[in-house]
C-alpha cells in the first residue's frame, strides 16, 4: 500500500463542470465531466487539468488507544468529508471512530486503499446510530474488492441521521490484519420528496428515509416506499418483493426462516438454533457438527475434551495439550500456544511467542538469524549512521541466508544494506516484522548495483501487508538472475516523515532443486521441479518425486488420501469418488455415492434415499425422497410417504418466438398438463430470449400449483428459475416485471421442495392466465418444464399441507403449523 497521496477533503465541490451543473456532492473539473466524489483527491488526475488533486486536505492518522466508549474523534472539512488512515494489527484489532452532525443527515461510510482501489486486508464496517448498542447499518465487501461500503441508497440505516455523535466500528474479516487503509465519512445530501434521481454512481445522493428512487419512472423519481416493493427504505429492516411467509422477510421486517426452509449463506438468516446448509436449506443446528451457530461459542466437529472447545464453549487448553495459533482457543493461564510446537507451553524466552518484556523470540537459540535470546541480533546499529557509500554489510551463509533487523525512527530518512554475490543468482529480498504478519510501518524498497546512478528495481508492496518484496515471482528480469558483485539495498518509508520498524531484512540466494535436494514445503521461490514435491511434517525433507497414495496431490491426480479405499470420497487410482453408506460424510466434503445423501443428527453420514412408497420425513432433515420424487402428506403429522412428483403428462413443446400473450395463446396448457421451454443468457445488450410467456386455460374455479422443474419433476442442476404470474396489460407496455413489483400478480424465486426451481400455489378462476418463467439474473441459459396441477382445497378443521402441494385450505382459512412439521390444521386466517 504506497499509502494516501492527497487524501482528505474534496476541493471545488458542485458548481459547473464544462458549462454543465454538476449536481451535489459531484465535483465540476474546470474543463471536463462532472466526478463521482469518491475519485476526488484519490491521488489520480481524473480532471484534465488535475483539478482534483489540488488543495486536499490530508487524511488524519488514527491514534490508539480507542474503545465502543472512547472512540477515535472524526472531523468533518468544509465539503462535509472526515478520513482517517488505520491499520488493524495485530489478529483480532478493532477500530472506533466518532463522527458528530450538527444538523440531521444521510451519510457514506467506506473504506479503500489508494485509487480508491482494493483494500489492504478484508474489512468489515458497522454504523452505530448515537445512543444505540446494536449497529443500524453493516457492510463487508460492497466497495471495491475487499473494501467496504455503507450508502445511504443500500442502507436505510444511514439516511437522515440526527443531529448528535455517531460512531463508526471497523474490524476484519476474522479478524485477520488489514491495513493502511483509509475510512471515509462523508455527509450525503437528501434529494426533495418526489425529486428526479439517478444511479448512486452518478449521484449519491439519497431520496427521503421513506422514499426510494424509482428507476422505472421516466426520469427516475424519488418515490414512496411500499413494503413488497423490493427496496428497502423507511423503517423497513427488508424488502424482498414478496409477502410470502416463511422467507426470512415477513411484511418487510426480518424473521429467522424456519428449518427446513430454503435460504442464501449470504442472505436473511434461519431462525435460532438452525444454519443455511449447503444444500441451502436451513437446517437444526447441533453441537459437533463443525458450525460455530445459535448460542454455540466454538464448535470443532468433535467432542473431545481438552482441545478447547469442549460442548460447544470455549475453555481454556491443559499445559501441553495440542493447539492451533490461528484458533481463538486459550491455553491456561502461565502458558502460551507455541507456533513452533503447536502445543501449550509454559510462557517465556524461546516459546516463540513475543511476550511483553521480549523484543522477539523465534522459539531457538540460535545466534545471527535476527533474534537470539529475545533480543534483535544482529541489527544495523552498529553501521548507524549508514548511506549508499557506507551500507551495513550482510553476510550470506552457506545456505545463501542473510537477516538483519532495521529501524527508521522519527529522523531516520533511510537505511542501507549491501550483499556479496560470488557467482550470478536469483535471489529473493524481502522485509518483514518479528511476527512475520505484515510490516512495522510502510516500507519501500530498492535495489541498486554497485556504482549504479539510480536503482535497477523497486517494490512497495510486494510482500506481506504492507512489506516490499524483491524476487522471481514480482521482478523475474532483475533479480532472477543478479550478476556477480555488490549489491545494495535502500529502505524508507514510504511517505516523507513516517516511521517503520523494526523489521527484519531477509535475502536469500536462491537454489535450482531436482529430485532429492533438501527443500522447504510450501517455499514457491525454491520449488521441487515438476512432478515431484515436499513432504512436510519430516524434520530434513528432500524433494520426492509423486506418486499415486503418497497424500500429496499431483498434477495429474484429482485427489490423493494415501490409502486404498475407494469408497471414501478418493479411489485407490487418486480419482474423486463416492462416499460409501453408513459412512461419515460432510456436507462440503466429498459427495456421497450415487444413490446416497449426506444427511442425520449429530454424526453426518452417507445414507440411502427413500424409495417409492416409503416412509419419508416432511420437514426434509432426514428420510429423504429421491431426486424425482416428493414426499407427500401422510396420516401421521410429520411423516409422509415418498411419490414420483407430478409428470403433466407428455409437455406442450415451446414454439418460438414466445414473449408475447398471442404468441403464448398458441402454446396453451390445460390444468393438468406441463410445457417445456428454454431461455437463453442476455446478451450484451441486455436482449435476447430470456424469458417465456406460459398461457394456461382454467375451465373450473379452483387452487392451481404452478411448478418449474425438469423433465421428472426435480430441478435440475445448475437451473435457477423464476416464476411471475403477470398482468397481460404491463407485458404489452413492455413492462419488464423483474424490475417493476407492482405489475406482478404473483412471484416466486426459491420455492421450498426443489432446488433452486420455483413454485406457487394460486387460486385461479376461468379464463386464461400468463406466467412468465426466465433465469435468476438472465445470464444463463437453462430448459425448464413448468407444470399446472390441480390441488384440492379442504374446510376449517381440515388437515392441510404447509407446502400447498396437496390440501389447500379454502379462501378465508390459513394452514396452522404449531409443530413446525410441515403438517397443520386449516383455521381462519389472522
Amino acid at each position: 500500500m504506497g499509502g494516501q497521496p492527497g487524501a482528505g477533503g474534496q476541493p471545488g465541490m458542485g458548481g459547473a463542470g464544462g458549462g454543465a451543473a454538476c449536481p451535489p456532492p459531484n465535483f465540476a473539473c474546470a474543463d471536463g465531466p462532472c466526478l463521482d466524489p469518491q475519485r476526488v483527491c484519490d491521488g489520480f488526475d481524473d480532471c484534465p487539468d488535475g483539478g482534483d488533486e489540488q488543495s486536499c486536505t490530508p487524511a488524519v492518522e488514527h491514534m490508539e488507544p480507542d474503545s465502543a466508549e472512547q472512540p477515535f474523534a472524526l472531523t468533518f472539512d468544509a465539503q462535509g468529508v472526515a478520513r482517517a488512515l488505520f491499520v488493524l494489527d495485530p489478529a483480532g484489532d478493532e477500530d472506533w471512530f466518532g463522527f458528530t452532525l450538527d444538523a440531521p443527515s444521510s451519510v457514506l461510510i467506506a473504506t479503500y486503499a489508494e485509487g480508491p482501489m482494493d483494500c489492504d486486508g478484508d474489512t468489515i464496517v458497522e454504523l452505530l446510530r448515537a445512543g444505540a448498542d446494536a449497529p443500524a447499518a453493516t457492510d463487508d465487501d460492497g466497495g471495491p474488492g475487499l473494501c467496504s461500503l455503507i450508502s445511504p441508497r443500500g442502507y436505510a440505516g444511514a439516511r437522515e441521521l440526527p443531529a448528535g455523535t455517531h460512531r463508526v466500528h471497523v474490524a476484519s474479516f476474522m479478524g485477520r490484519p488489514a491495513g493502511l487503509n483509509v475510512l471515509e465519512v462523508r455527509r450525503v445530501p437528501t434529494l426533495a420528496a418526489g425529486a428526479e434521481c439517478d444511479l448512486p454512481e452518478a449521484d449519491p445522493r439519497s431520496c427521503p428515509f421513506d422514499q426510494f428512487c424509482n428507476l422505472d419512472l421516466d426520469p427516475p423519481t424519488c418515490a414512496m416506499n411500499v413494503c413488497g416493493d423490493g427496496f428497502v427504505a423507511g423503517d423497513e429492516e427488508c424488502d424482498d418483493g414478496n409477502m410470502d411467509a416463511g422467507d426470512g422477510c415477513e411484511a418487510c421486517v426480518e424473521v429467522g426462516i424456519a428449518i427446513g426452509n430454503p435460504c442464501q449463506p449470504f442472505g436473511l438468516r434461519c431462525a435460532d438454533g438452525a444454519f443455511c446448509g449447503d444444500d441451502d436449506v436451513c437446517t437444526p443446528d447441533v453441537c459437533g457438527d463443525g458450525r460455530a451457530t445459535g448460542s454455540e461459542d466454538c464448535d470443532d466437529g468433535n467432542m473431545a475434551a481438552g482441545d478447547g472447545c469442549e460442548a460447544c464453549a470455549i475453555v481454556a487448553i491443559p499445559l501441553g495439550n495440542a493447539c492451533d495459533p490461528a484458533l481463538p482457543y486459550p491455553c491456561v493461564d502461565g502458558a502460551a500456544c507455541s507456533p513452533l510446537e503447536r502445543r501449550c507451553v509454559e510462557a517465556g524466552c524461546g516459546d516463540g511467542i513475543v511476550q511483553e518484556d521480549e523484543a522477539c523470540d523465534d522459539g531457538n537459540a540460535t545466534a545471527g538469524d535476527g533474534c537470539h535470546q529475545c533480543a534483535f541480533d544482529p541489527t544495523n546499529e552498529a553501521a548507524e549512521p549508514d548511506s549508499g557509500d557506507a551500507p551495513y554489510a550482510l553476510t550470506l551463509d552457506a545456505a545463501g541466508r542473510g537477516v538483519v533487523v532495521f529501524d527508521l525512527p522519527e529522523g531516520d530518512a533511510e537505511d542501507w544494506v549491501a550483499f556479496e554475490l560470488a557467482a550470478p543468482a536469483a535471489v529473493a529480498i524481502t522485509a518483514q516484522s518479528p511476527s512475520g504478519a505484515g510490516c512495522n510501518g510502510d516500507v519501500f524498497m530498492e535495489l541498486w548495483a554497485e556504482g549504479g546512478a539510480e536503482p535497477v528495481a523497486t517494490d512497495d508492496d510486494g510482500g506481506p501487508s504492507l512489506c516490499p518484496a524483491l524476487n522471481p515471482d514480482n521482478a523475474p528480469d532483475v533479480v532472477g538472475p543478479l550478476a556477480a558483485g555488490r549489491w545494495r539495498v535502500k529502505l524508507r518509508p514510504f511517505m516523507e516523515g513516517r516511521t517503520a520498524g523494526p523489521n527484519y531484512l531477509v535475502v536469500r540466494r536462491l537454489r535450482t532443486l531436482g529430485v532429492g535436494d533438501a527443500c522447504r514445503p510450501g517455499d514457491r521461490l525454491e520449488p521441487c521441479p515438476e512432478g515431484a514435491f515436499c513432504p512436510a511434517g519430516e524434520d530434513a525433507p528432500t524433494c520426492q518425486a509423486h506418486r499415486c497414495g503418497d497424500g500429496v496431490v499431483g498434477p495429474d491426480e484429482a485427489c490423493d488420501d494415501g490409502n486404498q479405499d475407494d469408497l471414501d470420497g478418493c479411489t485407490r487410482a487418486c480419482e474423486r469418488g463416492g462416499v460409501g453408506e453408513g459412512r461419515a460424510c460432510q456436507r462440503f466434503g466429498p459427495a456421497c455415492a450415487e444413490g446416497l445423501y449426506c444427511g442425520g443428527e449429530g454424526e453426518l453420514t452417507c445414507r440411502a434415499y427413500v424409495a417409492n412408497g416409503g416412509a419419508c420425513d416432511r420437514a426434509m432433515s432426514a428420510l429423504l425422497c429421491g431426486p424425482a420424487q416428493w414426499c407427500a402428506q401422510g396420516a401421521q403429522d410429520g411423516t409422509g410417504a415418498c411419490e414420483p412428483r407430478a409428470a403433466g403428462g407428455q409437455p406442450t413443446a415451446e414454439r418460438e418466438p414466445n414473449q408475447t400473450t398471442a404468441q403464448a395463446d398458441g402454446n396453451a396448457v390445460m390444468v393438468g398438463g406441463a410445457f417445456s421451454g428454454a431461455v437463453e443468457a442476455a446478451g450484451e445488450d441486455g436482449a435476447g430470449d430470456t424469458f417465456d410467456v406460459v398461457a394456461l386455460t382454467v375451465q373450473q374455479a379452483g387452487a392451481v400449483l404452478v411448478e418449474t422443474g425438469g423433465p421428472d419433476g426435480a430441478c435440475p442442476p445448475m437451473t435457477d428459475t423464476r416464476l411471475y404470474q403477470i398482468d397481460p396489460a404491463a407485458l404489452a407496455e413492455g413492462v419488464d416485471v423483474a424490475t417493476s413489483a407492482e405489475r406482478r400478480l404473483a412471484y416466486s424465486d426459491d420455492a421450498r421442495g426443489s432446488g433452486l426451481c420455483s413454485r406457487l400455489t394460486l387460486a385461479l378462476t376461468p379464463g386464461t392466465h400468463y406466467f412468465l418463467v426466465d433465469e435468476f439474473g438472465r445470464d444463463r441459459a437453462i430448459e425448464y418444464v413448468v407444470r399446472f396441477t390441480a390441488v384440492p382445497t379442504v374446510a376449517a378443521g381440515a388437515r392441510c399441507d404447509v407446502y400447498e402441494r396437496e390440501n389447500l385450505c379454502a379462501e378465508g382459512l390459513a394452514c396452522a403449523d404449531d409443530a413446525d412439521d410441515y403438517d397443520g390444521v386449516c383455521a381462519a386466517a389472522e
